[in-house]
């Protein structure tokens, strides 16, 4: 199931890029941040910038995942979690 998973994911964001790459602009990117865990996996960890919705917030951080896929010479990646949130601020 988890490979099928990954294959949907794949070709959605596939998708969603070539629909960019067709535009004059690219995606609204915020401010990105990337790790490796102890186990090997990655973290991907996107503050969008004011005015991204949360939509565009999560196309930055699939962005994000499938340039470290290829910068690893990996095909394939899986999301295991994701989490959006909307921090104010002015009380942070």
């Amino acid at each position: 199931m988890k490979p099928f998973v990954a294959a949907l994911l794949s070709v959605l964001l596939f998708a969603f890029a070539g629909s960019n790459a067709a535009s004059a602009q690219a995606p609204p990117r915020g401010e990105m941040f990337a790790g490796q865990t102890e186990d090997g996996d990655y973290v991907v960890v996107v503050r969008g910038d004011r005015g991204m919705s949360r939509r565009e917030v999560a196309a930055s951080a699939m962005l994000r995942a499938a340039e470290l896929t290829l910068e690893a010479d990996k095909q394939w990646f899986i999301v295991n979690s994701t989490t959006t949130r909307r921090i104010d601020l002015n009380s942070a």
